[in-house]
């Protein structure tokens, strides 16, 4: 609950959609998959379904929500809620670099740059004149997943040092 709460203070949060493996690299800035990501907004406030004295940490998007309290996680996706007891989840906390090609967010980490089109060496690849640099950004995964309940979600953010 303590590393949620962690989570939650990050700057950006994005729930990822879904991975792709990418077949040629080098129109990718050499990445080796590339992630869909929708943005997820961080709150303390439980939504007007629940009663709770406890406090409540909920990422909300446009496809789902999730709401973490003490005693269980409550999905809430295709106006279903599903309440699932945390001793059936598995939670996996992972560092992942990303080549962003959106705003940094302040509190991310960069570690290296690429190309937005490059070679195999690593150079940039001068075919196209609108070649340009991108951040590679060191940012924080969170997996949730359950294999009794057919849960796997996974929250990307930006604030790659917590563990």
């Amino acid at each position: 609950y303590n590393t949620i709460k962690k989570i939650a203070f990050s700057e950006k949060i994005w729930f990822i959609d879904n991975q792709q493996n990418v077949i040629n690299e080098k129109y990718h800035g050499g990445a080796s998959t590339t992630i869909n990501r929708t943005d997820c907004i961080p709150t303390n406030k439980i939504p007007f379904l629940f009663l709770s004295n406890e406090k409540a940490i909920c990422f909300k998007s446009k496809k789902e929500n999730l709401i973490f309290l003490p005693d269980n996680l409550f999905v809430i996706r295709n106006k279903k809620i599903e309440a699932i007891s945390y001793s059936d989840l598995t939670f996996s906390i992972t560092q992942s670099q990303i080549i962003e090609n959106k705003t940094i967010p302040l509190d991310s980490n960069i570690v290296d740059n690429t190309w937005r089109y490059i070679n195999k060496d690593g150079s940039p690849d001068k075919r196209f004149k609108d070649n340009y640099k991108l951040p590679i950004c060191l940012y924080g995964k969170l997996a949730i997943y359950s294999k009794t309940k057919k849960i796997n979600i996974c929250l990307l953010f930006s604030n790659g040092k917590l563990q």
